[in-house]
């Protein structure tokens, strides 16, 4: 085979296997996402924050309260009336990762000739059927959330440079 040749066909064959394990990898988070699919609601869990080695914000809530509508890759927020809003996230997993890691981005249009800004909120989550826990990184001052703590967090047990926002969640059928 001439060098040209290989020149040609290499690039081909190691495109091939990298191409079906995105295939395969996107069919596994499409596989995930259709797991996370209905009406999520947050309570009867303690929620709480850790920030620089300290707990904050333990609360458990009274009942359960409607937080959101995961519907296709959307994250589509209820208001405090239990009402669907216009606040959408887009949904982008990464199910290869331990844990696994959800990011929601929201995009808003510049006004006034302003560029659109995205904003995105990093989590790490864990699935178990009707239930969802989310570590989300604390907020961002410039909008959305800093990174997402590298492990889950402890109630009660805060470690130094683990920072994030524990919430659960409870899967409802209406």
């Amino acid at each position: 085979m001439s060098t040209r040749t290989l020149a040609i066909v290499l690039p081909i064959l190691f495109f091939l296997p990298l191409h079906g394990l995105a295939d395969e990898k996107d069919k596994a988070e499409a596989k995930e996402l259709a797991q996370l699919q209905g009406i999520w609601c947050r309570g009867l869990a303690l929620e709480f924050s850790h920030s620089n080695g300290e707990q904050g914000e333990s609360r458990p809530l009274d009942g359960l309260v409607k937080s959101h509508l995961i519907q296709g890759n959307k994250w589509i927020m209820y208001d405090f009336q239990g009402k669907i809003t216009k606040a959408e996230k887009i949904i982008t997993l990464d199910i290869s990762s331990t844990p696994k890691k959800i990011q929601l981005s929201t995009t808003i249009k510049g006004e006034g000739g302003k560029p659109d800004v995205t904003l995105t909120d990093y989590g790490i989550y864990q699935l178990n059927g009707d239930s969802m826990a989310v570590n989300f990184g604390l907020e961002d001052p410039k909008g959305g959330t800093k990174p997402a703590p590298k492990q889950f967090l402890q109630e009660n047990k805060p470690i130094k440079g683990l920072d994030g926002f524990a919430i659960k969640f409870t899967r409802i059928k209406e």
